[in-house]
C-alpha cells in the first residue's frame, strides 16, 4: 500500500504516474497539480484536455475507496466518449496499479473498491454528494444555467468543480466564470494551440519554452493570428487555419471568443431551440422522426440553405 500511496502522491505532484502510459503536456500537468475546489479551464480544440480529465478519475477511484467522478457532457456520443478513454486509460496502467473492475458499461465504470465514474449527456448532476465533477464543452449547454446551479451543491460536502470549453461566443455562464477566474489567482487554466506540442511546428521551439515567465505577458499572444500560425503552426494546423475563416480559427484554437454584432439570432435566442440526439429525417414520409420531433415539442423540423 505504501507503495501505491508514494506512486499515486508522486502523480499528483508530478504527473509521474500517467507518464507510465503517455507524456504529459506542461499544461496538463499544471492541470493535475491544481488542488483548488473549483476549476476553470479555457481551452483549444483537441489539446488532450478529456484525456487528462478521465485520466484523473481513474487515478482518483483507484486511490480513494468510494470516490465519484461525474462526467457532464454535451451530448451522449461525448458523455460514453470520456468512459471509453476513463477504461484505456486503467487497462494503459502496468498490471499491479490497477484496480479490479466489477462493471464497465457505455455509462460508467466501477471498482471493487466502491469508486465510480458516472457520465451522462448534459444535464444536472442532481442525487449526488461529495463528487468530483466535470462540466465539459459547457459553453454549448442549451440549458447551461441550470446545468451549472444544480452542479454546485454536489460539491458542498466535499468533491470539486470543474467547468471546462472551449468558447462559444463572449456568453452563458461558461464565459463568466472564465472571466472571473481570470481576476483570481488560482483554477484557471488556459490552453491555446501554441502550449500544445503536436500542434507546433516541429522546428519551432519547444510550446513550454514558448511560455512566458510567471506574471510577463505572453509574446504569442500579441502576435496577430496570421503570423502567429505561419511562424509556430505546424504542417496540419497552417492547412487547418487555410480552410477556416478566421474568426473561427480563433474561437476553436486560439481561446478568442467569436462576437455577435453582426449576428441576425443571437446565442441566446438559438441555444432554447437546440434539441440533442435527433436523427435526421430520410423523407417527408419518415413519420417516426417526426413523431420523435412532435415528443420533443419541436413539431416537424425541416432545414436547408440559400445557395
Amino acid at each position: 500500500m505504501e507503495e501505491w500511496t508514494t506512486a499515486v502522491r508522486r502523480w499528483v505532484e508530478d504527473g509521474e504516474l500517467l507518464n507510465l502510459c503517455a507524456r504529459l503536456e506542461p499544461y496538463q500537468a499544471e492541470y493535475l497539480r491544481d488542488r483548488a475546489m473549483t476549476r476553470c479551464v479555457l481551452k483549444s480544440r483537441q489539446v488532450g484536455f478529456s484525456w487528462v480529465f478521465a485520466a484523473e478519475a481513474v487515478v482518483r477511484a483507484l486511490f480513494e475507496e468510494r470516490s465519484l467522478t461525474l462526467f457532464v457532457s454535451l451530448n451522449e456520443r461525448e458523455a460514453r466518449e470520456k468512459v471509453r478513454y476513463a477504461e484505456a486509460i486503467h487497462d494503459a496502467l502496468p498490471r499491479r496499479l490497477r484496480g479490479t473492475l466489477l462493471s464497465a458499461s457505455r455509462d460508467g465504470l466501477e471498482w471493487a473498491n466502491g469508486s465510480r465514474v458516472v457520465s451522462f449527456p448534459c444535464r444536472a448532476p442532481r442525487g449526488y454528494s461529495g463528487a468530483s465533477v466535470v462540466l465539459d464543452e459547457m459553453a454549448f449547454y442549451p440549458d447551461d444555467r441550470a446545468v451549472y446551479e444544480g452542479a454546485l451543491p454536489v460539491v458542498s460536502r466535499g468533491g470539486r468543480l470543474t467547468v471546462a470549453s472551449s468558447p462559444f461566443g463572449a456568453r452563458g455562464v461558461f464565459w463568466e466564470q472564465v472571466e472571473r477566474f481570470r481576476r483570481g489567482s488560482e483554477g484557471f487554466h488556459y490552453a491555446p494551440w501554441w502550449r500544445c506540442s503536436w500542434m507546433v511546428n516541429a522546428a519551432a521551439p519547444r510550446p513550454d519554452a514558448l511560455r512566458p515567465a510567471e506574471g510577463s505577458p505572453d509574446p504569442l499572444e500579441e502576435m496577430d493570428t496570421e503570423e502567429r500560425v505561419a511562424r509556430y503552426g505546424s504542417v496540419r494546423l497552417r492547412a487547418i487555419r487555410a480552410a477556416m475563416n478566421r474568426d473561427g480559427f480563433r474561437q476553436e484554437y486560439e481561446c478568442q471568443p467569436l462576437e455577435e454584432t453582426d449576428a441576425w439570432i443571437s446565442h441566446e435566442e438559438l441555444m432554447p431551440c437546440v434539441r440533442g440526439g435527433l436523427e435526421v429525417a430520410r423523407s417527408l414520409d419518415d413519420w417516426e422522426v417526426v413523431a420523435q420531433c412532435d415528443a420533443g415539442g419541436a413539431g416537424p423540423l425541416f432545414a436547408g440553405y440559400d445557395v
